[in-house]
């Protein structure tokens, strides 16, 4: 082991074990005894033999952090409702890191009238979950952008949430919350159509929208392949 600092090892634990076995395994167990309080795998102290768990798997699959699916397992309930779901989806340990910057704190100011989906409050605009949850709905209603911090976290929550979105489905699967397994595919729905869930089912089909459209063969959008959002207006 070259640099032993960069891995948490002390000098001294490394002159007690050159080979570095012991320090290996210490941290093997480790992270298995974590797994295992957190119920993604089943460890048996005595045979030392680990078992899988279906929570484990949909973690695996969905690459979810241990501390997002802990978090997930713990406040889903049967009768979670779908403005609770977005929530949890913003309180995920993937966007912990996305405090808001001080150049981005005017414009989410700008953004916070427009939130209808989730109540978010001024006095934490600053903070992770409230602009992850004014984000999501920004993307969902295609609202223009200027800061570029803001379009790349935009990005960034959009393509996580997606996958995280898909794992609460499962979640809700293994556990038999029909409640849950509805709301999340909704919402899965509503992410990839960009659409917002009191709007009109036809408002895919508007020309601002990018699904739905008829295309020539040149693929190119034709002008009987969208309605008009007057059109749709009135169906609303």
């Amino acid at each position: 082991m070259k640099n032993p600092h960069n891995y948490g090892v002390s000098v001294t634990d490394l002159q007690n074990d050159p080979s570095g076995h012991l320090i290996l395994l210490k941290r093997v167990t480790d992270i298995i005894e974590q797994l295992n309080r957190a119920r993604l795998i089943r460890f048996n102290r005595e045979t030392e033999q680990v078992y899988s768990t279906d929570m484990g798997r949909i973690a695996s699959n969905y690459y979810i952090n241990t501390d997002t699916m802990s978090y997930f397992m713990a406040n889903l309930k049967p009768t979670t409702q779908p403005m609770a779901i977005l929530d949890h989806l913003a309180h995920a340990n993937e966007f912990k890191q996305l405090d808001a910057r001080r150049e981005e704190i005017p414009e989410l100011g700008l953004l916070l009238p427009e939130c209808e989906l989730v109540e978010v409050s001024k006095d934490v605009v600053n903070e992770a979950p409230t602009k992850v949850l004014m984000l999501f709905e920004a993307y969902l209603k295609q609202r223009p952008l200027k800061t570029f911090s803001l379009i790349s976290d935009m990005a960034y929550i959009v393509q996580n949430s997606a996958r995280l979105l898909r794992a609460l489905f499962e979640i809700g699967l293994q556990r038999n919350y029909a409640n849950v397994m509805k709301a999340t595919l909704e919402w899965c729905q509503i992410l990839d159509k960009r659409v917002l869930p009191n709007t009109h089912v036809m408002r895919q089909f508007t020309l601002n929208c990018s699904v739905g459209k008829l295309t020539n063969q040149n693929n190119k959008v034709t002008r009987f392949g969208y309605l008009k959002d007057d059109i749709v207006y009135r169906l609303e």
